[in-house]
């Protein structure tokens, strides 16, 4: 049987949800309608893959249909090392983390190995009346000065007071 996903708001490619920018939370709002040319629809189920960092809603709206809301957790592998804010990298061993949402407060962030990739791709499985399955996929693309902007806004939180 042939299926089309009808996707709101649709992507540049096929089966694609529209692409989203870098951002530390990332919202993300869809809907999927599948239609068939042989016939009706009697069920539709729908995963995303290798994402459980996300706080993502999966609604089935119909036996044809279903809704994605929520927000991804930035996807961009950034890795701070920080120390002690009275300390340096020379003083004591250098801590490192994955995202910034990962930086405890009051810490001396010291180097930053930034992601350079282009873009991350999200991948939804659909499975269509229990048989057969369409991938549907978003792209997030990289936006360079996310992790700098965090940086400047957690020095200035820190030093406000100053």
């Amino acid at each position: 049987m042939a299926y089309e996903l009808v996707i709101s708001p649709a992507g540049g490619e096929e089966n694609s949800i529209e692409d989203l920018t870098r951002q530390q939370h990332i919202p993300v709002s869809a809907s999927v309608q599948v239609t068939s040319n042989t016939g009706s629809v009697s069920s539709v189920s729908c995963t995303i893959e290798g994402d459980a960092q996300s706080n993502l809603t999966i609604t089935i709206t119909g036996s044809d249909s279903f809704t994605i809301s929520g927000t991804y957790l930035d996807p961009f592998l950034d890795y701070y090392h920080y120390v002690a804010i009275d300390s340096s990298d020379l003083l004591e061993t250098p801590t490192i983390v994955v995202n910034s949402y990962n930086v405890p407060n009051n810490k001396l962030i010291f180097n930053l190995d930034q992601d350079t990739s282009s873009y991350r791709t999200k991948i939804f499985n659909i499975v269509i009346d229990g048989s057969e399955t369409i991938q549907m996929t978003q792209k997030i693309y990289n936006d360079w000065i996310v992790p700098a902007t965090f940086i400047d806004n957690y020095y200035d939180a820190l030093y406000e007071d100053d």
